[in-house]
């Protein structure tokens, strides 16, 4: 089982765990992750994951666990911060489009009730159902980052486990990064990091663009 979008029907039926040890797969990843919402830090070499998955009828129950370190840039002086991460997490991705998976699906090979064919074909007819739904009626639970049906199997599903755990993790960060709670970060007129040194611009900063207002007068 592979962090990246993965056959459903390629799981375990009585479900599997995976463990993350090694702290070089995470910038692989999560390479675009990084990108896009600016994250220039680095992931700690203690970094680690745990997951289980269990492929259920109408979706996929996922437990597991986030550990480690980020180092990441204060949010206003702009030092290094070590933020721990500790995240637990057991959470429940449906089938996109009301889906529901066929019994050979689930376990293939191994099922063995006499009216296997019936129920086949009652699954078989509620996915057409499914398919012929317009894009109005999309389960809002569904997280289709997450879960998605595969393009060449009709009914099959996939599972993006990296996308899940981009999400925990994102979860685990502070708002706002901080070095300390009560750090002063920059002067906005020099630039000089309060923290390291006092400054002697003025306090108010006023925005050139509205300085016309300054002496604007309103009679009550």
């Amino acid at each position: 089982m592979k962090l990246t979008w993965f056959p459903v029907n390629a799981i375990n039926p009585e479900g599997e765990t995976l463990k993350i040890e090694d702290s070089s797969v995470w910038p692989e990843i999560w390479a675009d992750n990084l990108v896009e919402f600016d994250m220039a830090g680095q992931i700690g070499s203690d970094f680690s994951g745990e997951l289980f998955v269990l492929p259920q009828e109408d979706g996929c129950l996922v437990r597991g666990k986030l550990m480690g370190t980020m180092h990441l840039a204060c949010s206003r002086c702009t030092e290094g911060v070590d933020i721990v991460i500790n995240q637990v997490f057991d959470t429940f991705e449906p089938y996109p489009g009301g889906h529901f998976k066929r019994l050979t699906d689930l376990a293939p090979g191994k099922t063995h009730d006499k009216g296997r064919r019936r129920n086949e074909d009652r699954q078989d007819r509620k996915l057409e159902e499914a398919h012929q739904r317009d894009g109005l009626d999309i389960d809002p639970d569904v997280d289709e980052e997450v879960i998605r049906e595969m393009a060449d199997v009709r009914g099959g599903m996939e599972i993006n486990l990296a996308a899940l755990l981009w999400q925990e993790l994102v979860l685990a960060l502070p708002i706002k990064v901080l070095c300390k709670p009560d750090c002063r970060g920059f002067c906005p007129q020099c630039g000089k990091n309060l923290n390291l040194e006092a400054c002697s611009c003025e306090g108010e900063i006023l925005d050139p663009r509205l300085a016309v207002l300054r002496n604007l007068k309103i009679n009550s």
